[in-house]
């Protein structure tokens, strides 16, 4: 996945999940981890960075869409 697609990822989760999306990229991470998938466990680590940055983005700006 290309920085665009982790970003694009993110900004679903964080539509779908609002300030739960961290937790839910989090419980995705876990069950790679289980599952020994150490590929999608880096996928699951830049989205968790990402969501990071971009609650932080909306914080600061007062929303995503402003």
């Amino acid at each position: 996945m290309d920085e665009d697609d982790i970003f694009g990822a993110a900004a679903v989760l964080i539509a779908q999940h609002g300030e739960k999306a961290a937790a839910v990229a989090a419980d995705n991470f876990v069950q790679l981890q289980k599952a020994n998938d150490t590929d999608g466990m880096a996928i699951w680590t830049a989205i968790m960075l990402a969501i990071r940055e971009l609650m932080k983005i909306e914080t600061s700006s007062g929303g995503l869409d402003k």
